[in-house]
């Protein structure tokens, strides 16, 4: 599928946590500040001769650790004599991988000498993130790791996850036991343990093999997860109620130091908890881990969105109703935590209620009411309650000046909702009418429009292309042929339209024959722009970038897959696209399509159902689950004959 041009609401999601930044106090003088410089400097100059490598340590220790010893040498880090410092952190050094956990503990000791030591011989430890046989996109994804921002790390993390069969799941457990940020190492877990793992080959290791061989003996907290995880995954009757141990440090960590980001990280492993413990089909004790989640639930408006949110996929409707209790003045002054309240009452069958609290949401006036609505009414249309979205966007189209940014803008987007609900008619009459108002009053529309980055010939090719959609379903081919001619001369590469081209019924030979060539056409030019935004990917690496590859290689393959020509060369275009931007609905609806083309109903059905599954509310995706589900039944249907 193309994504459409008006992107909807995309509900932002609690803030991302960040690695929290200690305030480094080496330029206070204390006791001992000159020595403590010449330290620095001797074990700096130690590094250059002897460097430590993780890689080369990547074998299980041959010699046990004395961990002993390491404690002792580490107490010698605040000793008050320079030599038994300078020794100290020369050994600590020599024993690289080994004195890590060691190391890494001291960064919370109660000497202030020994923690600024730990730190500074902690990072000294050089890390070889990439190992010999890691994928490709791993080696690309881990250059440079150590040096980059603890934002860009945490991106990193999340990309990792998604590498092709499981790959960055080694490399991820690898972080886990050595990334000095210990929220990050906590993040890189918590990915470990969400991630759905792909099957292994008999003579393959186990994943819980290749877990407790990543971590091996590492004490960290995060290890320790993964460790738990580890027994989970080999089937373990007890490892959730060990788990609850791991559980209670992390509350008594957050406890001691309470933070944002401590918080989200102790609210997603408590998550975590929640989904395994209902695997396991412990529904009450899972509930009552969703208790111990409000106890720590922030306040904002954000937050109290995205916990609402996850009750509602997990059908906690009785704790939902006590979050509103509990944060009563938030969600009454909140359309959105407003609308959520009804979306509860309407699933547990109350509609007399739901509609009441949506009245009560819609009534909620702000600063820049028109676009709160707007906002409000595409998030409704995100969660598929269209009548509402429907009811918040004539709401702003009748209360707003009819020239009006939010005026103009709502009706777009619900002429663009009609349209996927196949409601085509309504969303002719209703994008029609926005033409018709700029016509009228051309330069001030036209210059709302600028302010929204809306073109005129586009809306006017959707416009066309929706009626032309309504022609077909009365069975007017001519008429339908007719508007899909006024579609593409306003908006002439819009691959929706040639497909709609392609398959008009009793078309005349002019028709046709112009269609595909257009389509040819257009196909070659979506194909050499992909090569172009290869280019600009490969040399910038920009996020930009890598969109518009992607959306490229998607453009490509949907025209195609529906209409004629190479469906290998789609195929092959719609999964490197997937491979640049993972589990986007629209390029899963694409690959559906490709399959579908190349004869493979099966794997159409099966991707289809990814799609929905992200997407569960799009009409143009469930429409053509729908007619894969037919091929697939018609086909096996006749080979059962």
């Amino acid at each position: 599928m193309i994504p459409p041009r008006d992107e909807s609401y995309v509900f932002t999601n609690i803030v991302n946590p960040v690695a929290v930044v200690v305030p480094n106090d080496k330029f206070r003088r204390g006791r001992r500040g000159f020595n403590r410089v010449t330290v620095c400097l001797c074990a700096l100059g130690l590094l250059l001769i002897l460097p430590c490598r993780v890689a080369d340590a990547a074998p299980e220790m041959t010699v046990d650790p004395s961990t002993d010893s390491l404690q002792r040498l580490i107490e010698r880090l605040g000793s008050d004599e320079y030599a038994q410092r300078e020794r100290a952190s020369s050994e600590l050094l020599e024993r690289g991988v080994e004195a890590f956990d060691a190391l890494n503990r001291a960064r919370s000791h109660e000497d202030v000498e020994v923690r600024k030591q730990a730190e500074y011989l902690l990072r000294s430890i050089r890390v070889e993130w990439v190992q010999e046989g890691d994928d490709p996109q791993v080696q690309e994804l881990l250059r440079n790791y150590r040096s980059s921002p603890s934002d860009d790390r945490e991106a990193r993390l999340k990309r990792l996850v998604r590498v092709d069969a499981g790959a960055g799941i080694e490399p991820l457990c690898r972080l886990v036991r050595f990334e000095t940020s210990e929220n990050l190492s906590k993040r890189a877990a918590l990915l470990v343990m969400n991630v759905e793992l792909p099957g292994r080959a008999a003579a393959e290791e186990s994943w819980d093999q290749v877990i407790d061989g990543a971590i091996r003996s590492s004490q960290r907290p995060a290890a320790d997860w993964l460790r738990s995880y580890a027994r989970y995954l080999r089937g373990s009757d007890t490892a959730m109620d060990e788990f609850e141990s791991l559980v209670v440090a992390e509350e008594d960590e957050v406890n001691e130091r309470p933070d944002k980001v401590r918080l989200a990280i102790l609210r997603d492993l408590l998550r975590w908890q929640v989904d395994s413990l209902e695997k396991l089909g412990r529904r009450s004790d899972a509930i009552e881990m969703m208790w111990r989640t409000i106890a720590i639930q922030d306040a904002t408006n954000v937050a109290l969105l995205e916990t609402v949110d996850w009750l509602i996929d997990r059908s906690a409707w009785q704790l939902i109703e006590v979050l509103a209790d509990k944060f009563a003045a938030t969600f009454e002054d909140d359309p959105k935590l407003l609308y959520r309240q009804a979306e509860v009452s309407l699933r547990l069958g109350d509609k007399v209620r739901a509609d009441e609290l949506a009245a009560q949401a819609m009534g909620i006036a702000k600063e820049n009411e028109p676009f709160l609505h707007v906002e409000v009414a595409q998030e409704l249309q995100n969660r598929g309650l269209f009548d509402w979205a429907e009811n918040e966007y004539l709401h702003v189209i009748t209360n707003s000046e009819e020239i009006s940014p939010a005026g103009f803008d709502a009706r777009i987007r619900l002429g663009w909702m009609l349209h996927d609900q196949a409601r085509n008619k309504d969303a002719y009459e209703t994008l029609h009418q926005l033409v018709e108002l700029v016509n009228e009053n051309s330069p001030a529309g036209q210059r709302v429009l600028g302010e929204l980055d809306r073109d005129l010939k586009r809306i006017r090719g959707q416009m066309h292309f929706s009626n032309a959609l309504d022609f077909g379903s009365q069975e007017k081919w001519k008429e339908q042929a007719l508007e899909l001619k006024n579609a593409i001369k306003y908006d002439p590469f819009n691959a929706d339209i040639m497909i709609a081209m392609f398959h008009v019924r009793e078309p005349d030979k002019q028709f046709a024959a112009a269609t595909r060539k257009t389509i040819r056409q257009t196909a070659d030019r979506y194909r050499s722009s992909a090569i172009m935004a290869e280019r600009k990917y490969q040399a910038d690496r920009s996020p930009d970038s890598l969109e518009l590859y992607a959306l490229m290689l998607n453009q490509y393959a949907w025209l195609v897959a529906n209409t004629e020509g190479d469906f290998q060369a789609a195929l092959s275009s719609s999964k490197k696209s997937l491979e640049l931007i993972p589990d986007d609905p629209g390029y899963l609806d694409t690959l559906a399509r490709c399959y579908h083309a190349v004869g493979d109903y099966k794997m159409a059905v099966e991707t289809q159902k990814q799609a929905v599954r992200f997407d569960p509310h799009s009409g143009q995706i469930q429409r053509q689950l729908e007619m894969m589900e037919k091929a697939l039944s018609e086909q096996e249907a006749d080979k059962a004959e």
